[in-house]
């Protein structure tokens, strides 16, 4: 998509968990990078975000967010949509793990 203003997503500005990091959580952490892009909203408004999310992987895969702060709602509701979409493959060494990610939605 070409407009007159270039989007910039400066995804993750820190990215920490709560355990030690192993190549399954690295996998996992870009994973989760190139699943959340700047959103396109319903009021088609362009507007710049930040985003700081805890969330858990249950023994079932799932992401469990278990808190979320953003400075947009709309791109809040776009975070938590496209977290629950993700699922995380049984036996994968990111189960029961907790996370934070810090997100930044820029628009130049």
């Amino acid at each position: 998509m070409k407009n007159s203003k270039t989007i910039l997503f400066a995804l993750l500005l820190s990215i920490s968990t709560f355990s030690i990091a192993g190549y399954g959580e690295n996998h996992f952490k870009k994973k989760i990078e190139n699943h959340i892009m700047y959103p396109h909203l319903n009021n088609e408004q362009k507007v710049n975000a930040k985003v700081h999310v805890e969330f858990t992987v249950s023994p079932e895969g799932e992401i469990i967010i278990d808190k979320i702060n953003s400075t947009n709602k709309e791109i809040n509701d776009y975070v938590i949509t496209k977290l629950h979409e993700f699922k995380v493959e049984k036996g994968n060494e990111v189960i029961g793990k907790s996370f934070k990610y810090n997100f930044s939605f820029v628009v130049e």
